[in-house]
């Protein structure tokens, strides 16, 4: 990247945060809203927490901060996208929380589905096949602030702590087919007058992706993979690559209207 195109996604980001595009808590310096997998690991390189396997825990963070209070988020009408990349009609199936999806029972485009505004069109992950689920926050729920930068993977979940607000989504990625990832974003939204509005969402430097892929490239980080892995391999690392670069592109695209 070079110090152009740095300074010109400093200032996308500086404005999106200015119109409210997503927000951020004062107090610690994170985003309102963060996405982590347990177990996962934040790639620099995509800006995303990433992590493989068949059966994973996908975990919502919403942090009360700025103009969004504890109410806002015990209240709010959260959702949590689910999308296929790259874009492939024939993905096989997963689920979420227990519920199948197919390509019968997919969304094609952008999310969020409904809403005037489709912000994710600046991720460059999309169009493609998408599903919402609903995110719904408890105040039992409440997890000490981090920042899925610099500490992802869930590991405080299990210890009692208070800031930040936390939902876990159970994900099944078993039926996918070799060579997708599914890919996830959080947003806020709310109804006024019958129109769906985009609030705010997860900012694309805190959001997650699966690759079910790249399971050996981490598992095996200091190992000889096994000679059946080779190939599995060396396809996890075609769409790390694929994604990589289409987010980095995303970087050059003009803000979104607000």
């Amino acid at each position: 990247m070079t110090i152009r195109q740095k300074k010109r996604k400093i200032l996308i980001s500086a404005v999106l945060v200015l119109f409210g595009v997503f927000g951020w808590s004062g107090a610690m310096a994170v985003p309102v809203l963060q996405l982590d997998i347990v177990g996962g690991i934040y790639d620099p390189e995509t800006e995303s927490v990433i992590a493989s396997g068949d059966s994973l825990e996908l975990l919502a963070i919403a942090t009360p901060g700025g103009k969004v209070s504890s109410v806002d988020i015990l209240s709010g009408q959260f959702v949590v996208s689910a999308a296929i990349f790259p874009a492939h009609e024939g993905f096989g199936s997963f689920s979420i929380n227990g519920v199948p999806y197919t390509p019968e029972s997919m969304l094609y485009g952008m999310p969020p589905a409904n809403a005037e505004r489709r912000f994710l069109g600046e991720h460059d992950v999309f169009d493609t096949y998408f599903a919402e689920i609903p995110v719904n926050f408890s105040e039992a729920d409440t997890v000490t602030t981090y920042n899925v930068q610099d500490n992802p993977g869930g590991a405080l979940i299990d210890q009692y702590g208070e800031g930040s607000f936390f939902a876990t989504i159970q994900v099944n990625i078993e039926g996918l087919v070799s060579g997708l990832a599914l890919h996830f974003d959080l947003f806020k939204l709310s109804n006024i007058n019958g129109q769906t509005n985009l609030d705010y969402f997860a900012p694309f430097s805190h959001d997650a992706t699966v690759y079910p892929e790249l399971t050996a490239v981490y598992r095996e980080r200091v190992n000889v993979p096994e000679p059946g892995s080779v190939a599995t391999l060396g396809t996890g690392l075609m769409i790390f690559w694929f994604v990589a670069r289409r987010k980095r592109k995303s970087r050059t695209h003009s803000v979104p209207e607000t």
